[in-house]
């Protein structure tokens, strides 16, 4: 697992909760609105349960009191682990950690495991703060993807003060604070240096209309607005790392596990999932997983999940998404709304050289493309020449016929950039953005060519199938 790869969920969407600054021990917070509170043996317990479209979300955090320690932060934190989370919720399994310093003379180091506790899903969160002889922890424990501003904003405004029982190393003018959780200026997974719309081995991308983004430390989040239906999605972006020798499907594979704790190619008990390989106009190799995690199709206690990951030279880029399940969503879905073929389309990868895959592409795509729905027909044939044909045919019930229209068009072919431009021999002028992909829809049984056209300015693109 990639260091605090499932904190991610959890730590996002920097807001101010509007409320009173509070003080427990060493630290300074403010506590969600409308939460309960309550203390227990000198543990400080902020909580609150909801009921979301059946669905019962829970968070509790819990604020620890310091205490001495001359150990490490790494030591410090197994250590937290071991009484806190193992042994006072039985959670065994090794938590993924990420460790970063601080300006104000602070380590902290994050970690995250999710497990099933009585047949209910949760994600245990451990943040521990080590420096000036002592150590502070707070535990989150929260149902999986929800509470998402709550917590950020929480942490976002938790601050330690220098110093242990008083003893403090700070001078009198210059009270030093950490923020547990925080992003910390200057540094980051994806370097002082570097910029996500820029820099060494950076993305560059478009949002989806409304979205809003944040860049965290080790991450970019992009978040929808709130829908009618109460959803509200997220796109994540995380840092480059350097590829294995492992295949890239084997490398989606294990990252959908680890990322979301479930079996990418199981078709029981939700649906299939889908997967796609190909190669981006822009240069880079991509393997697509879409699945309906925790749930059966249409029963409303599903969530979407979108993987994405993309080898560029020696390394991988990781971006994933979540909605609610994909026949009600408004940001995935298939009967209201896809925003990813947009995303999809506008994001590059520094390091990609496009020019090169020209070649290959037409020989992809040359032969006959067919995409059918009850009413509407499409067809484009495609030659290596450059030169192609087009044929659609539309049907229209009455109460007493069926009206056929049919349109043919020919002419040539070329590309710019990811787009696939149709100069009719009429006259007319088309563009789509485009991917050719193996796809398959059987959780991998079965595979076969796709060629996917978005209009540009439409929320929705067609796939067609190799004939």
């Amino acid at each position: 697992m990639r260091g605090v790869l499932l904190l991610a969920t959890a730590l996002r969407l920097a807001q101010t909760v509007a409320g009173q600054t509070e003080t427990f021990d060493i630290a300074t917070f403010v506590a969600p609105q409308g939460w309960s509170r309550a203390e227990q043996n000198g543990v400080l317990i902020l909580q609150q349960r909801k009921a979301i479209l059946r669905r019962t979300e829970f968070c509790q955090i819990y604020l620890f009191p310091s205490r001495a320690s001359q150990a490490g932060a790494q030591e410090n934190f197994g250590s937290e682990w071991a009484t806190r989370i193992r042994g006072t919720f039985g959670v065994g399994e090794q938590a993924s950690r990420k460790s970063l310093e601080t300006q104000d003379g602070w380590t902290v180091v994050i970690g995250a495991a999710d497990t099933m506790k009585q047949g209910v899903a949760m994600r245990t969160l451990l943040s521990t703060a080590t420096g000036f002889g002592s150590v502070f922890s707070v535990l989150v424990v929260v149902s999986p993807n929800s509470y998402v501003n709550e917590l950020n904003a929480f942490f976002h405004n938790l601050k330690l003060h220098n110093g242990y029982g008083g003893n403090s190393p700070a001078t009198a003018t210059g009270e030093g604070r950490a923020a547990i959780g925080a992003t910390a200026p200057g540094t980051g997974a994806f370097g002082a240096a570097s910029s996500v719309r820029g820099g060494p081995l950076g993305y560059s991308f478009t949002p989806p209309p409304q979205w809003s983004e944040q860049e965290l430390r080790d991450q970019i989040v992009l978040t929808s607005p709130v829908y009618q239906n109460g959803e509200r999605c997220q796109i994540t972006i995380l840092p480059m790392e350097e590829a294995s020798s492992a295949r890239l499907p084997d490398v989606a594979i294990g990252t959908f596990r680890n990322i979301f704790r479930a079996d990418p190619l199981a078709s029981y008990p939700s649906q299939p999932s889908r997967l796609a390989s190909g190669t981006s106009p822009g240069g880079w190799e991509f393997f697509t997983i879409h699945k309906l995690v925790g749930g059966q199709e249409g029963d409303g206690k599903g969530i979407g999940t979108i993987l994405l990951t993309a080898k560029v030279g020696d390394r991988i880029a990781t971006i994933y998404g979540i909605s609610k399940d994909f026949i009600v969503s408004n940001c995935f879905g298939e009967l209201v709304r896809d925003v990813w073929p947009g995303f999809f389309y506008s994001l590059t990868l520094q390091g990609a050289q496009s020019g090169q895959q020209q070649n290959l592409i037409r020989q992809k795509l040359a032969g006959t493309w067919i995409a059918a729905t009850g009413t509407v027909g499409n067809r484009y044939e495609f030659h290596s020449d450059g030169r192609y044909a087009g044929a659609a045919a539309r049907q229209q019930y009455s109460r007493d016929s069926v009206t056929t229209t049919a349109f043919f068009g020919d002419g040539s072919y070329s590309f710019e950039g990811n787009q696939l431009v149709l100069s009719g021999d009429d006259g007319r002028r088309s563009t789509f953005f485009f991917r050719l992909e193996l796809a398959s829809r059987d959780s991998g049984a079965t595979w076969s060519d796709q060629l996917c056209l978005l209009s540009p300015g439409m929320s929705g693109e067609v796939c067609y199938r190799k004939n």
